[in-house]
């Protein structure tokens, strides 16, 4: 250790350190080093950054006395990864558990295929078998080998950026599989009729009605409006925030939402996600939602087409898409509706959007039925 008042300017141990020569010495011929390996690689068309020379030094010289063993088996540092995401990115409990079900998947991949996978081995190669295993031996739609691939390519890009594992960046080429998700929301009419509905007869139904409903006319998550309290009721606002991307919503209540809240002065009703999407499709054959849709799943990255009620499509997520798509509907500004929906981004705000048959019947007559009977 070498305390700063012995240094000077130009980086070198002053006089008035013992011993100041054979130090200085010794870092004159470390600088040589070091700036012969930063010629070797301009000379290779390597860009000489510090990360890169720092790897190149430690390659040709792994045998000194500094040398850090890394572990080259990319799900030794996989819970440091998740660790890293938790306390530093601050993900959500949720994206974390998903994160540690990709590293089972891993290890299933290597058990059935009784490899141990290195960084060196995340080549195009691995990604060709891997979604051979997802597709055809663990039977996985398309959209969830997609989420596996980002994980992969998060979890590389921590291990090149971060922690310098390896230079390994074959894994920027892989693709994520996916297919259009299919969007499903209320119409107004349909909004209307839910929100109206008698279930006196049932208290539990209409407690479920109620926070749907608030769902649609607020674009709230589940995992928000099952956090719901008086204390985020502000006046004529619900200002919460947010458990997914822990931003604060700010949100006017309307003629819908003011009405359910006022159901409930002392506190709102809690009920698990699946109690509630199985409850909705109760409601939702009770008003009547009987009209077919096609639904398109994928098995085994083969595509299969369905036929099912309305109803059966009820779900606690089909609200905060319908309050997206109605409030478009109805004429607000897409800023305005990103803005309450905490939406960060157009490409994630655009998943939330259907586009109905009678929205786009309404604008091509707007669009295309000019002709004049007099002419």
């Amino acid at each position: 250790m070498i305390s700063p008042e012995h240094w000077d300017d130009a980086g070198m141990v002053k006089r008035t350190m013992r011993g100041y020569s054979n130090i200085n010495a010794l870092i004159e011929k470390k600088k040589r080093v070091i700036d012969d390996i930063r010629i070797e690689l301009q000379l290779a068309d390597i860009d000489p950054t510090i990360y890169t020379v720092k790897d190149a030094y430690q390659r040709k010289y792994k045998k000194g006395i500094y040398e850090v063993k890394v572990s080259p088996y990319i799900l030794d540092h996989w819970d440091a990864f998740v660790d890293y995401q938790v306390k530093i990115k601050k993900i959500a409990d949720s994206t974390a558990r998903q994160y540690r079900a990709a590293k089972s998947r891993i290890q299933l991949f290597e058990k059935e295929n009784k490899v141990k996978l290195t960084f060196d081995s995340i080549t195009t190669n691995f990604y060709d078998s891997f979604l051979y295993y997802m597709y055809s031996v663990r039977g996985c739609s398309p959209n969830s080998v997609g989420n596996q691939i980002k994980y992969m390519k998060a979890y590389m890009t921590w291990a090149v950026n971060k922690m310098k594992y390896t230079l390994n960046v074959a894994y920027k080429s892989f693709t994520k599989p996916r297919n259009p998700t299919q969007i499903f929301t209320l119409t107004k009419e349909q909004l209307d009729t839910l929100f109206f509905l008698d279930l006196s007869f049932d208290l539990r139904l209409a407690r479920v009605r109620d926070m749907f409903c608030l769902c649609c006319t607020t674009g709230l998550r589940y995992s928000d409006v099952v956090r719901l309290d008086r204390a985020n009721i502000k006046s004529d606002h619900i200002i919460i925030n947010t458990k997914k991307t822990n931003d604060t919503a700010i949100i006017p209540l309307n003629d819908y939402s003011k009405i359910i809240v006022d159901k409930y002065p002392v506190k709102f009703p809690k009920i698990s996600n699946q109690k509630m999407n199985d409850y909705l499709k109760q409601i939702g054959m009770l008003a009547n939602f009987e009209e077919e849709h096609e639904v398109i799943t994928f098995r085994a990255g083969v595509k299969e087409v369905t036929k099912r009620p309305f109803f059966e499509l009820l779900t606690m997520h089909m609200g905060r898409r319908t309050f997206i798509t109605q409030s478009l509907e109805r004429g607000m500004m897409p800023s305005t509706v990103m803005k309450l929906s905490t939406h960060r981004d157009l490409k994630s705000f655009n998943l939330y959007i259907n586009t109905t048959k009678g929205r786009i019947k309404h604008e091509v007559d707007q669009a295309w039925n000019t002709l004049s009977k007099d002419e």
